[in-house]
């Protein structure tokens, strides 16, 4: 696994706290299965610090990654991404991860989560739905944690 360029492309809200982040990979044959993440590195006081976001798009998008990246006032890597600059670039590692979709041999699938957990389901979904064309039930069972 090697450290990658992305280069940050636009943000677009999802809700009042939470933004869909899209990048350019600035890397040719970049690839990841569908529940993967990656780590997303930020500089701070002279240190590298880095935090997990699972990939949120369709792999095969050429040349794109996307992340749902919650706002958290005090999260120092909140404050660094949410202020980035198209064109801006940071360094990431991966994908990494094991909670991936291989191989759908059933009629139902179900997909449980809460909060920013929902996540890996979207590129997993976005996945079966293309492969399959939906001939599969996915049945997503959301539930919002409380504050």
């Amino acid at each position: 696994m090697e450290q990658i360029e992305l280069i940050f492309k636009s943000s677009q809200s999802i809700s009042k706290e939470i933004s869909l982040f899209s990048f350019h990979v600035n890397q040719e044959n970049f690839s990841f299965k569908a529940g993967q993440y990656m780590n997303l590195w930020m500089p701070h006081d002279g240190k590298i610090l880095f935090r997990s976001f699972s990939i949120a798009s369709l792999n095969g998008t050429p040349g794109t990654i996307d992340f749902v990246i919650p706002f958290r006032k005090d999260g120092l890597f909140s404050q660094y991404i949410y202020s980035l600059d198209p064109g801006e670039m940071i360094q990431a590692k991966g994908p990494l991860g094991s909670m991936i979709l291989d191989g759908v041999d059933s009629e139902n699938i179900f997909f449980f989560s809460t909060g920013t957990g929902i996540v890996p389901f979207r590129s997993m979904l976005m996945e079966i739905r293309k492969k399959l064309q939906s001939k599969k039930n996915s049945i997503l069972i959301y539930a919002k944690a409380k504050r």
